[in-house]
């Protein structure tokens, strides 16, 4: 079998419930979205973080709080790459 890289984007920085109403926004649903797409096969997970207020967000906290709801998930299978 030939490898291939499967790429989850499981939220967009844009992306409304109006729009899509599955889209995950705290990060206990993007985190769940995340594992699940690992469960099915992706190896790299893109992700726009949001704040209280649902907006599109870099902060520091937020993406540390998704970064443990996925390891609570993975356990030691995960690793964080920032770009």
């Amino acid at each position: 079998m030939e490898k291939l890289i499967i790429t989850a984007a499981v939220n967009g920085g844009i992306t409304s419930r109006g729009k899509n109403p599955n889209v995950p926004y705290t990060p206990e649903e993007i985190a769940e979205s995340v594992y699940q797409c690992w469960q099915a096969g992706a190896s790299i997970a893109h992700i726009h973080p949001r704040d209280l207020e649902n907006r599109s967000s870099n902060g520091f906290c937020v993406m540390k709080e998704i970064v443990a709801r996925v390891r609570e998930y993975s356990g030691e299978n995960f690793e964080r790459t920032v770009a």
